[in-house]
């Protein structure tokens, strides 16, 4: 009798579940012999990632957007072939509300007419609310947890800008000198002046981009526009409503021919919206 055939690799993979978007996990990959790994993402004929030994790991991109996907390691050798695959589901924690009405500046916030009417201009208190309550901003919660908003898909219900969920991401503030618009920005880690490590957010856009011609950041018609991640380092009321006090953290100027330029801090340290007088 002749020896048997050499066993084949079996490998083995750990399955994250499901992920904030912004924040993908590492798929981890273990065979029994030394392969050659090739993983694949959804459907894709091409592998997206490849390694030899015994081990091997595969990290999708930082911005893939929600949705369940799933990713494949196949392994070879001589001895034969095998493979595992997990599904991995992207959540969307942000709201994609559009606040119109809302109210911070009176002791409860339950009658209706204490609720101020932004509808000519909701982006400021909209990216303030997302701030509010996706970096919880706890320093400033004897004003912003007493802030509520008309739920834009009921009249009848009012609803706080903090919600029940803890989230502690890191949620900036941010704003470009097109428009005036206020979106908000969460670190993605590394280096921060790299624009691609900011997942930019507002409404029900996830991932905005500097210069989309149909986003919310157009380029502009010629020369630049500034782009500024600021930190907020107080807060108050008056008779406008709600204001911030912000300060230059990051910045970059977009070009109208595509380019994206960190630059060192420019812009004020300023109450935004301006005070009452």
């Amino acid at each position: 009798m002749g020896c048997p055939p050499p066993s084949p690799p079996v490998v083995t993979m750990d399955c994250p579940g499901s992920t904030i978007i912004g924040f993908p996990p590492t798929f981890a990959a273990t065979a029994s012999q030394d392969v050659t790994f090739s993983f694949y993402f959804n459907s894709g004929l091409n592998p997206v990632s490849t390694g030899s030994g015994t081990s091997a790991t595969y990290t999708p991109g930082k911005k893939t957007l929600p949705g369940t996907y799933s990713v494949r390691v196949v392994v070879t050798n001589s001895n034969g072939s095998s493979e595992a695959s997990c599904s991995w589901t992207v959540i969307n924690p942000f709201t994609s509300e559009y606040i119109t009405q809302y109210c911070c500046c009176t002791n409860d916030c339950t009658d209706p007419e204490d609720f101020k009417d932004i509808s000519a201009g909701p982006c400021i208190v909209n990216a303030i609310m997302r701030w509010t309550r996706y970096d919880r901003s706890s320093a400033f919660s004897n004003i912003l947890s007493r802030c509520k908003y008309i739920d834009p898909a009921d009249p009848t219900h009012i609803k706080s800008f903090y919600d029940d969920t803890n989230w502690n991401l890191l949620v900036y503030y941010a704003a470009a000198t097109i428009a005036g618009h206020d979106v908000c920005a969460l670190d993605l880690g590394g280096d921060q002046n790299d624009i691609n490590n900011w997942l930019i957010f507002q409404f029900g856009d996830l991932d905005i981009q500097l210069g989309d011609v149909n986003g919310q950041l157009p380029p502009p018609p010629y020369g630049y526009y500034i782009f500024i991640i600021y930190t907020i380092t107080n807060v108050c009321c008056d008779s406008l409503g709600i204001h911030v006090y912000r300060e230059p953290f990051k910045t970059w100027k977009y070009w109208a021919d595509g380019e994206i330029e960190w630059v060192e801090n420019s812009g004020s340290s300023e109450w935004y919206p301006p005070l009452a007088p």
